[in-house]
C-alpha cells in the first residue's frame, strides 16, 4: 500500500514556547522525520506547523526544496498580526508550499496567542484570498468543543471551559468555504471530536465534507479518543465519517512527533489499514495515497 502521511510536525527546534515540550521531543527535523518514514514505507509527507511548536515557514520551505519528491509545505502566519498578509504573500509566492494551515485551536493554536479575541471565519478571507492566486489549499485545526463548555448556541463555540474564546464555528466555515468554491479546504483531525465532545457541534461539522472542495484528515483520531489500539472509538468514528462524505473525501495522518506518546507510527497506520474493515481496497488506496497526492503533490 502506497502511503503519504498528511500530517507531520517539523521542527529543529521549539521556537513558539521553547520551555516546554508539548510534543514529547525538542527537535523533529528533516532527516529524523525521513528515517521514520523509511523505516514504515511512507512515500511522502505533508509538513505542518502550530503556533505551540513555533513558525518554522524557512525550514518547511528548505526541506520541500531539497527533497520535493518526498515533502509537500504548508505555510502558517499569525492571522491576528497586521504582517499576517505580507508573509503569506513572500512564502507563497516562492512557489514551495501547497497550502496555508491556521491552527485555530485554544489549546495549541493562535487562540491560545490570543485568549481576548473572538474570532470570526471572514478574518481569514484577504488570507485565503492571497493563497488561492497561489493555487494552495487550506488546512484548518479548529479545535474541539466540550459538552461541559455550554457554548454550543448561536451557531457555535464562543468561549471553551477556561474562557477563552474558541472557532469552532460550523456555519461560519460553511459560509466561508462557499465562498471560495474554487480552493481546496481540509479539516484537519477528522472534524475534532473529543472524548467529552459535543455530538451536535461535531455533525454539524463533519456534514461540510459534502461541499465539493472539502476533505477531513484523520490524523490524532485515536489520540482524541484517550484509548489504547486497537482504538475502537475511533474506527467508529472513521466509519462516521466514511458513511457521511466517502472515502474519496478523507486523508490518511499521524501528527507526528506528539502523538507518538500515546501509540506506535506502526499502530497509527493500522488502525485505518487492518482495523477499519469495512473499507475496500480502493477506499484505502484513496485514504493513504490518491486524495493527498491531488491535494499536495499534483493537483496543484
Amino acid at each position: 500500500m502506497k502511503i503519504i502521511d498528511n500530517h507531520i510536525h517539523i521542527f529543529s527546534s521549539l521556537e513558539g514556547d521553547p520551555d516546554v515540550s508539548p510534543v514529547g521531543v525538542f527537535s523533529f527535523p528533516a532527516q529524523e522525520i525521513l528515517s521514520l518514514m523509511d523505516r514504515y514505507e511512507i512515500e511522502k509527507a505533508v509538513l505542518l506547523q502550530n503556533p505551540t511548536i513555533g513558525t518554522v515557514n524557512d525550514e518547511v520551505e528548505a526541506a520541500v526544496i531539497q527533497y520535493p519528491n518526498r515533502f509537500a509545505g504548508t505555510l502558517q502566519a499569525d492571522p491576528f498580526s497586521p504582517d499576517a498578509g505580507e508573509i503569506t504573500e513572500k512564502y507563497a509566492a516562492g512557489g514551495h508550499f501547497a497550502a496555508l494551515k491556521y491552527e485555530l485551536s485554544s489549546d495549541w493554536g493562535w487562540m491560545k496567542r490570543h485568549p481576548e479575541v473572538e474570532f470570526h471565519y471572514e478574518l481569514l478571507i484577504p488570507l485565503i484570498r492571497i493563497a488561492s492566486r497561489y493555487h494552495m489549499a487550506i488546512v484548518l485545526d479548529t479545535g474541539g468543543c466540550r459538552k461541559d463548555d455550554d457554548c454550543w448556541k448561536d451557531g457555535g463555540c464562543r468561549k471553551d471551559s477556561a474562557g477563552r474564546y474558541d472557532a469552532y464555528l460550523p456555519e461560519e466555515l460553511r459560509e466561508l468555504i462557499l465562498s471560495f468554491p474554487n480552493t481546496t479546504f481540509v479539516i484537519e483531525h477528522g472534524g475534532f471530536l473529543l472524548k467529552d465532545g459535543d455530538l451536535p457541534s461535531w455533525h454539524s461539522m463533519i456534514e461540510l465534507g459534502k461541499l465539493p472542495n472539502v476533505y477531513f484528515g484523520l490524523s490524532s483520531i485515536p489520540t482524541l479518543t484517550q484509548q489504547p489500539y486497537p482504538c475502537s472509538e475511533a474506527v467508529r468514528e472513521l466509519k462516521l465519517l466514511c458513511d457521511t462524505m466517502g472515502a474519496e473525501k478523507l486523508i490518511f495522518g499521524t501528527d507526528i512527533p506528539g502523538t507518538l506518546r500515546m501509540h506506535t507510527y506502526r499502530q497509527m497506520i493500522d488502525w485505518v489499514l487492518k482495523d477499519a474493515n469495512f473499507l475496500s481496497s480502493r477506499d484505502k488506496e484513496l485514504i493513504f495515497y490518491e486524495n493527498a497526492e491531488k491535494i499536495y503533490f499534483t493537483g496543484r
